[in-house]
């Protein structure tokens, strides 16, 4: 519906953008920020100066973001005019017209406020009342352990001891809980022991199965699923708060029994190791300098001074398991030695030392308590806002239903089409295998793959000793007349002669043979697999199986170098010299270079190598060239016909492209060829152990790693890609702890459920962390398993209902941006690419950077992200680079040169100092560029310092830097300005960032990519937060049936009864308005387009994927999901679609 149908002017800002309808302005921003005005009036609603504006307009025009018709237009007043008048509909978006739930409070900070409050409240009343009480029995932990199955109650009594009686939950409201699990329990998965811990009593949990004889079952016993007897009953209710608080909860809260009912209870958990994450997590690279550190300390090595003071965060942080964060937060050590006995002993060792392990179990239950009392008072004062507790609180409880025979059934269809395929990959490698070891010596020794394996044979050697007695014997008894028998046992008893224990395969090369399993090595070799003749032990994790699959790169051969991994090798000029001067034992000394240069000599016209400037002339180098094949010729080694011809088209002098310098290998010296590594993820200077590995997966599917002139090889380079999925991620997916759930829905035991092992806050950006669910990749047609995610369905009379943020973090640092210049939505060339940038018109900001400098747009996503993130200009090199092959060095330098000076823009530089004039506590800013060639923190004197008198008042000066220019300069000014501060926070919620990245006044600089990073994702993690939050409150409002069940990354799922989909997706859109808002508002600009005001579409659907009409075919669901697991399409609605289906009553 349009807003001139309904009667409604739409409403635009000054620079066209279409703002919130004024009936919706209204309702979230509160009538205290609004004025009684038309809905068409552009100029009195949080106005920018004219001058603002007019600068505004400037820097847009200048990277032609405006409007064609709009280009020539110079004055504001002009501008406004012909925008009023404009038809064009790029500027005439639809207006929705909807009421939504009032607002707790006189505006939007009130009401996210008071939703924080109600959602966190209880539960910090909880926590503060398990430190106040807990703090006055944590010592009277008891000495001896009642060791009965279920729950056992210690109540301590005053002047020592304990009242000690059985229950069936814990009684309070308020724990400490830890679990143990035995690793070798014949039901996997099942707890073994568990101590929780109130502010009245110790208790202690024990399997039945740890004390009852009969469930010592043997291996052939073994049960494979879990049964909810196994589980630990904790009596969770959905009308009383109780909280649960652990080191790392997410594992512990998958034991507990209550938790796998559909009904959400009003159980939280509280992980303190998210809450050390917030407070003082480290980032990937500290983490590794930390345990390097814990190393040296270990080994009794001395660590420097020196070494902590330039890093002075090693101080402020520790690693994140329990033992480290104890004593790091409370100073005290805590033993970790009877862990081994749950790790490797038996169920018999954990009855053997019952005791000391149930006290094992309270001591981690203890440390974790005085973690928390510690962890707790830090974490209340850097994260202020109620929400951001709120949120977590909700994150803790993720739930996801799964069918389980559909899920039983997915597993075993991936894992039969993972070993068909493994089976034929390995019987095509052996057979590759048996047709090389088939190749006679001339073929082999001249093959660019193959020379340089080992082709030793062993012999069948009889005993001479005996040998030669027989013969002397046989010598003095010549029989002439010997009857056929006596020959034939003749020949039979030469077998004396022969060793007792014969070679392995003689005659067979010994490549070959390491390939063979000999049949009495079968039961450690072949993994439990039958022994079987041939090359069966070949795989594709093998040095070997590169080269029998005569693997290429972009039509060079591969070759392995002991010191240099992986690379391939290129033909070069100096042919004739190599082999002159290499000595015969030189292990280069027969490479078959002729094979080479045939091999290569139809390729393309080489990017990897390039002309040699010299100062020979055209006509001297050809007799140059001459003179070679005359010297070849005389040269009965190498002096073939066909080499000739070869080396007229090769001798030209040729040097390694620059694009190649940090890979090419000069100091390994092959005759006739350079060998240049295969590019590695982490860099030039990582070795690439495994061509065949999931790196080079995608390098497989465009070709660029492929098969020399072999069909079976290519068809294997196939095989390998579809493998990749299932072969790294089975044990995580067959280890998932799936629960069926009997009685619940509809009495139907096909329902179960999985509870994601979740850590709230498990980076230093707060970002959740789990191995399987939130890492999971989308399907792919090509590889086995892939359709993982659509495993997650809802039962019979349940939907999920979603929602993916729309370029969320990409909209929050624009967002960012435009508080930072001219507080107007758009008034920056990212805001303005955000709000009104078009894909299929190629106006987006990726289409626009993909434009620039001619890459593909998905390529372009990911350099502006990584900008956002804050990658520098080497990382953007690299990465086109990588993407493109035939990019030199140079060109990848000025193109990232490009993409910097039109997004960040140019680097300058501001002095401030006390003005030399009467007010001396004025400042006065002048800007400076900075050299071309020096580095952002280049000697200030030698900067163009004009008009400031530097050594007159050294001690006054002040250097700051900023962008300027750029489409995104605003953008990194406002990222900076918040990563430089004494203390980071975020501008939404004002989370502080950890003390590990806090910057220190004598290291400024360190970390500052990794602190602009936490800006925007953190501010993500605010996002998501305020979601949780504001959905939970909808919820309520409009009593819709459904809790919420899994958020990854930018997405949010529910699972909601079917009736209430349309009042969820309602309810999705809302919050993402009042988020949006509340984002806005916070950073001063009171007001929202309404392009970003609500998702572009909610799905509602019956399991999770990407979108809701794909069939999630694969390998191993060729038929896809609506044939083999009765899964229909779901809906995908936008705005309008939704109200029409669900409209909200004020009356409400």
């Amino acid at each position: 519906m349009s807003s001139a149908s309904l009667g409604q002017e739409p409403r635009f800002n000054p620079l066209g953008i279409e703002m919130l309808p004024d009936r919706l302005y209204k309702q979230v921003f509160g009538l205290e920020n609004h004025d009684e005005l038309d809905g068409s009036d552009l100029w009195r609603r949080s106005q920018p100066s004219q001058y603002d504006l007019q600068k505004c307009i400037q820097h847009l025009r200048r990277h032609d973001l405006l409007p064609k018709q709009l280009s020539e237009i110079d004055t504001i007043y002009e501008y406004h005019k012909h925008l009023s008048t404009s038809t064009d509909s790029s500027t005439k978006c639809e207006d929705v017209v909807m009421d939504i739930p009032k607002l707790e409070g006189k505006n939007i900070d009130q009401h996210f406020h008071k939703l924080g409050r109600k959602y966190s409240v209880p539960y910090r009343k909880l926590a503060d009342d398990l430190i106040l009480n807990g703090s006055k029995i944590i010592d009277a932990m008891p000495t001896e352990w009642a060791q009965m199955p279920g729950w056992t109650r210690y109540e301590p009594i005053e002047g020592g001891g304990h009242i000690v009686k059985q229950v069936s939950a814990p009684l309070e409201s308020a724990f400490v809980f830890d679990v143990e699990t035995c690793m070798n329990d014949t039901v996997e998965h099942a707890p073994t022991l568990a101590v929780a811990f109130s502010d009245k009593a110790w208790y202690s949990w024990t399997s039945h199965r740890l004390l009852d004889n009969k469930h010592k079952l043997k291996e052939t016993d073994k049960q494979t699923r879990l049964s909810t007897k196994d589980l630990i009953p904790f009596k969770s209710s959905i009308n009383k708060e109780k909280l649960i608080i652990g080191h790392n909860v997410g594992f512990d809260r998958s034991f507990l029994r209550d938790q796998y009912n559909l009904k959400e209870s009003k159980t939280k958990f509280l992980d303190t190791l998210s809450l050390h994450m917030c407070v003082c997590g480290l980032t990937g690279l500290q983490r590794a300098v930390k345990v390097a550190q814990k190393r040296k300390i270990k080994d009794d090595e001395l660590i420097e001074p020196e070494e902590i003071d330039n890093n002075p965060w090693i101080q402020k942080s520790s690693l994140n398991n329990l033992a480290d964060v104890y004593e790091f937060h409370c100073g005290f050590k805590i033993s970790k030695d009877d862990r081994e006995v749950f790790v490797k002993g038996t169920m018999d060792d954990v009855r053997e030392n019952y005791q000391s392990l149930v006290t094992y179990c309270a001591n981690d239950v203890k440390a974790t308590f005085e973690v928390f009392r510690t962890l707790y008072a830090k974490f209340s004062d850097r994260f202020p806002h109620p929400v951001t507790l709120a949120g977590m609180l909700e994150m803790s409880t993720m739930y996801l239903p799964v069918n389980t025979d559909n899920w039983l059934s997915y597993i075993k269809r991936s894992q039969t089409t993972f070993d068909e395929f493994e089976h034929r990959l390995s019987s095509s490698l052996q057979e590759l295998a048996n047709q090389a070891c088939g190749l006679p010596e001339g073929e082999y020794s001249n093959d660019i793959w193959l020379w340089d394996l080992d082709w030793s044979a062993q012999s069948i050697a009889p005993n001479k000793t005996k040998l030669i007695a027989y013969m002397k014997n046989k010598t003095k008894t010549v029989q002439t007349d010997q009857s056929i028998e006596d020959q034939v046992q003749e020949i039979y008893d030469t077998k004396q002669f022969m060793r007792q224990i014969s070679p392995f395969l003689p005659g067979f090369p010994k490549w070959y043979r390491d390939l063979c399993c000999p049949i009495n090595k079968a039961s450690t070799l072949m993994n439990g697999k039958d022994w079987q003749p041939g090359p069966c032990l070949i795989s594709t994790q093998m040095r070997i199986t590169p080269k029998l699959m005569q693997l290429t790169w972009e039509g060079y051969p591969l070759h392995f170098h002991q010191d240099y991994g992986w690379g391939y090798l290129v033909p070069n000029g100096d042919i004739l010299a190599k082999y002159m001067e290499l000595p015969d034992d030189h292990p280069y000394k027969n490479f078959p270079i002729e094979t080479l240069l045939t091999l290569c000599k139809d390729l393309p016209k080489s990017h990897i190598l390039v002309d040699e400037q010299s100062d020979v002339s055209s006509a001297q180098e050809e007799d140059i060239i001459q003179t070679k094949i005359e010297q070849l010729k005389d040269n009965t080694q190498l002096g073939t016909l066909n080499l000739i011809k070869l080396l007229r088209k090769f001798s030209r002098k040729k040097k390694v492209s620059p694009r190649y310098k940090n890979e090419f290998c000069d100091d390994v010296d092959i005759p006739g060829a350079y060998f240049i590594r295969l590019p590695h993820k982490n860099g030039a200077n990582f070795n690439v152990g495994n061509p065949l590995g999931k790196d080079f997966v995608s390098k497989m599917e465009d070709g660029t790693l492929s098969s020399f002139d072999n069909n079976l090889a290519n068809l294997l380079l196939k095989h390998s890609s579809s493998l990749s999925y299932w072969k790294n991620n089975q044990k995580r997916i067959k280890n998932q702890m799936l629960m069926s759930l009997d009685g619940d829905p509809k009495e139907d035991s096909k329902f179960g459920a999985i509870l994601p092992r979740v850590i709230v806050a498990g980076t230093v950006t707060r970002r959740a962390v789990e191995p399987t669910w939130l890492t999971a990749s989308n399907q792919d047609t090509t590889r086995i398993g892939s359709e993982l995610k659509a495993m997650i369905q809802a039962p019979e009379g349940y939907c999920f209902v979603g929602a993916d943020v729309d370029s969320q973090e990409l909209w929050i640092a624009s967002l960012m941006g435009d508080s930072y210049s001219y507080k107007i939505h758009g008034g920056t060339g990212l805001s303005y690419m955000t709000l009104r940038g078009s894909k299929s018109e190629k106006t987006d900001m990726h289409s626009k950077t993909a434009s620039l400098i001619g890459i593909t747009r998905n390529n372009a996503k990911v350099l502006n992200y990584a900008r956002i993130y804050g990658a520098g200009q080497k990382f953007i090199e690299r990465f086109l680079m990588n993407t493109n092959q035939h990019l030199n060095s140079e060109d990848a330098k000025q193109k990232a040169r490009t993409i910097f000076k039109e997004t960040k823009g140019v680097r300058k530089f501001h002095f401030l100092r006390s003005a030399m004039s009467n007010n001396r506590n004025k400042p006065i800013s002048i800007a400076v560029d900075l050299p071309q060639d020096k580095s952002e923190n280049a000697d200030v004197k030698e900067m163009d310092t004009t008009n400031y008198d530097y050594e007159r008042e050294p001690k006054k000066r002040d250097l700051r830097v900023f962008w300027e220019g750029g489409t995104e300069s605003a953008t990194f000014n406002k990222l900076e300005e918040i990563a430089s501060s004494a203390k980071p926070k975020t501008p939404v919620l004002e989370c502080r960032i950890s003390q590990a990245l806090e910057p220190d006044q004598d290291h400024a600089k360190d970390f500052v990519t990794s602190r602009v990073n936490w800006v925007v994702q953190s501010s993500a993690v605010d996002f998501l937060h305020l979601v949780l939050v504001n959905m939970k409150w909808l919820f309520e409002r409009l009593q819709i049936d459904g809790r919420f069940s899994i958020s990854i990354h930018d997405e949010v799922r529910y699972l909601v009864k079917e009736e209430d989909r349309y009042k969820a997706a309602f309810a999705l859109q809302v919050s993402n308005l009042l988020v949006r808002a509340y984002f806005a508002y916070k950073l001063n600009m009171k007001d929202l387009p309404i392009s970003v005001a609500f998702f572009s579409s909610v799905e509602i659907d019956k399991c999770l994927r990407k979108e809701v009409d794909m069939d999630c075919k694969s390998p191993s669901n060729p038929r896809g999901l609506r044939e083999t697991y009765d899964i229909p399409q779901g809906e995908s609605l936008d705005v309008n679609q939704i109200l029409q289906k669900y409209t909200y009553r004020v009356e409400q």
